[in-house]
């Protein structure tokens, strides 16, 4: 009876040392997955941006292309500053396998499309709004513009599908906090229930 009482008098306290462990360890779970849902969005929100620039960049040239007005051209230079800072913010964040190949594809892209739209500019200047316009007709901006779109979108699933990754991770990881505390908080009770009851029956032969 005495070594029951004493395994519960010692179980008891190392049984809630335990349980405040996994309390912490879920909230450390808890923490990271924030974080990781916090760089999932910026990294989605900067591969928003990055499409958003390039469009900038054919605003300007369209405008440009069509009126022969320099004042339409504001959004293609401001964009042309920025781009490479965009990317470069990308390429900051947390890569994973096969991500910095495909960021350095997408510079290929954007750095091509730009050279394509500077082009068609320069013949604009110099060679008059017809052959600018036949270069633009030719598709090759289009199919570069396409081209970016793509390698962004899929830029885009692989971290959605990498954030679904951690987020099913933690919840099972929730799961089995959730089981192992109430496994020893049944634990607890018994051990308290049995003790009790062997003071009680002690008590009463006496």
């Amino acid at each position: 009876n005495n070594a029951v009482v004493i395994v519960a008098a010692m179980g008891v306290p190392l049984i809630l040392l335990v349980l405040a462990f996994l309390v912490n360890q879920g909230f450390e779970e808890t923490a990271r997955l924030r974080r990781e849902v916090e760089r999932s969005y910026e990294t989605r929100a900067a591969l928003a941006r990055v499409l958003s620039l390039h469009q900038d960049l054919e605003l300007g040239q369209r405008g440009y292309l069509i009126t022969g007005d320099p004042s339409f051209l504001r959004p293609y230079r401001e964009a042309s500053r920025s781009v490479d800072q965009a990317l470069a913010e990308l390429g900051k964040g947390k890569l994973g396998v096969g991500d910095a190949e495909r960021l350095a594809a997408l510079k290929v892209t954007s750095d091509a499309k730009r050279r394509f739209v500077d082009r068609t500019l320069e013949l604009r200047d110099h060679d008059g709004n017809g052959a600018a316009l036949h270069l633009v007709r030719g598709g090759e901006g289009k199919q570069l513009m396409d081209r970016l779109r793509d390698e962004l979108a899929e830029l885009s699933r692989i971290e959605r599908s990498r954030l679904a990754e951690r987020t099913a991770a933690v919840g099972h990881a929730r799961t089995r906090l959730r089981t192992q505390a109430i496994a020893l908080q049944v634990t607890i009770i018994l051990l308290l229930g049995l003790a009790a009851g062997l003071a009680a029956r002690s008590n009463a032969a006496r």
